[in-house]
């Protein structure tokens, strides 16, 4: 993960900044917060940032360009102010506009809980294995930082078994129930049948109940935003809309519904035309 040089300067700094006590070990406190100096991590700051947009803007085109070696390019961070502290962050990966949703309610922290959701967006991709992996630390304290590494599964395995660094979702496997999807693959319906797989009874049971139910607001909001546009099926729709708040963690196909909730507001608020 990183070249023996960079790994023999850190180290040394270490040293430096650990004189005292050569002989003990690190804690798992002190190894999170180093691992950013060895270029594989970025870390989203828990504690006052001053600014905000500032604040992501050094993330995203200082930090995330230099742990990918130039393979993501982010520029162009701006952050739009919405009401009651709902936020759009906009900026362009490698040129391609990406919206992530935000909450602030002080211009002085940022959202963790937001970039958190949407990191994979500045994931190499491609034929690149590597994706940004949230550290789990074993006990979360105050403001702490989230730290993201930048690495490939296997990668992320052997800072676990060797260093006893966990990561969220590294081992999940949801359960699948029922046939595989029938729609057409990379649609809305194809989504919303496999997001079903991972659902348990009561959550389908929740969630058909709620769809019935959303007709005539589905209709009202269609007049008032979407004079003339058919925009979405009307299941497609409502399914948007309740796993917004019902399934954020669900994890098949968030890239997709966060995408399309962003066009609905593009829509709602005058900035495009069409989906």
């Amino acid at each position: 993960m990183v070249t023996p040089e960079k790994a023999a300067a850190v180290l040394a700094g270490i040293a430096e900044w650990n004189a005292e006590h050569l002989d003990e070990d690190l804690d798992e406190r002190d190894l999170i917060g180093w691992l950013p100096e060895f270029g594989v991590a970025i870390s989203v700051h828990g504690e006052d940032v001053d600014f905000v947009e500032d604040y992501y803007r050094y993330v995203l085109e200082e930090e995330v360009a230099a742990v990918t070696g130039g393979a993501v390019v982010v520029s162009d961070v701006a952050l739009l102010r919405g009401e009651s502290g709902f936020d759009k962050l906009h900026f362009r990966r490698n040129g391609e506009s990406v919206w992530w949703y935000m909450e602030h309610l002080s211009e002085d922290y940022a959202d963790q809980g937001a970039v958190m959701e949407q990191i994979g967006d500045v994931d190499p991709g491609g034929d690149d294995p590597r994706t940004f992996r949230l550290i789990e630390r074993s006990e979360k304290v105050g403001c702490d930082d989230d730290v993201y590494v930048l690495a490939t599964p296997e990668q992320a395995m052997t800072l676990r078994d060797e260093f006893g660094l966990d990561f969220y979702d590294l081992d999940v496997a949801f359960p699948l129930r029922g046939a595989a999807p029938t729609a057409e693959p990379e649609t809305v319906e194809w989504y919303m049948q496999d997001d079903r797989r991972t659902m348990t009874e009561p959550a389908r049971a929740f969630l058909d109940l709620w769809l019935s139910e959303m007709d005539s607001a589905l209709s009202a909001w269609r007049v008032r935003f979407l004079p003339g546009i058919s925009l979405l099926t009307s299941h497609s729709a409502r399914w948007l809309r309740w796993n917004r708040w019902s399934l954020r963690g669900s994890p098949v196909g968030r890239r997709w519904r966060r995408r399309l909730m962003i066009r609905l507001w593009w829509v709602r608020s005058g900035m495009s035309a069409r989906l």
